[in-house]
């Protein structure tokens, strides 16, 4: 549960200083959870960015923050797409709501919605959030390596 500290361990381990590391995690700052905390509301979820499970919440520049100060240099920064993404709960409940019911909260992956998606509109959807992944990206995804003066 402390992030510092394990990002150190990693740097200082003799047979990983030459690994490449892939970090992905929420993006706090994503453009509808600025809007939700602009107007105060926070609600912890089952999924996404506020389940019960994330400790830590990072924004793009804290992120590669700490990872410089953990001895990490940061090779290359993307992100996953937020803006289709943001209403895939509603089209989960309006497409599949006998699914839901089921418990199976992955049947828009099965849908041609979802095949027309990934095949026509993600890769549009993906280049503009990489314009501005600090507003429009879901997941800020980090490849970096052990910094040559941390070794």
């Amino acid at each position: 549960d402390d992030p510092v500290k394990a990002l150190k361990a990693l740097a200082a381990a003799p047979t990983l200083r030459h690994a490449s590391f892939f970090i992905s995690v929420p993006n706090y700052a994503v453009w509808h959870n600025r809007l939700s905390t602009l107007f105060g509301q926070h609600r912890y979820n089952w999924s996404g960015l506020h389940d019960r499970t994330h400790l830590r919440y990072f924004t793009k520049k804290s992120l590669i923050e700490m990872l410089e100060y953990c001895g990490f240099e940061v090779e290359r920064v993307t992100c996953t797409p937020s803006l289709v993404h943001s209403a895939a709960g509603l089209l989960r409940k309006w497409l599949f709501p006998d699914s839901l019911v089921a418990g199976n909260n992955l049947a828009l992956l099965d849908s041609p919605f979802y095949k027309f998606y990934t095949k026509w509109v993600e890769p549009v959807e993906s280049w503009v959030c990489n314009r501005w992944p600090s507003l429009l990206g879901f997941q800020i995804v980090i490849r970096a390596k052990v910094m040559e003066t941390a070794l």
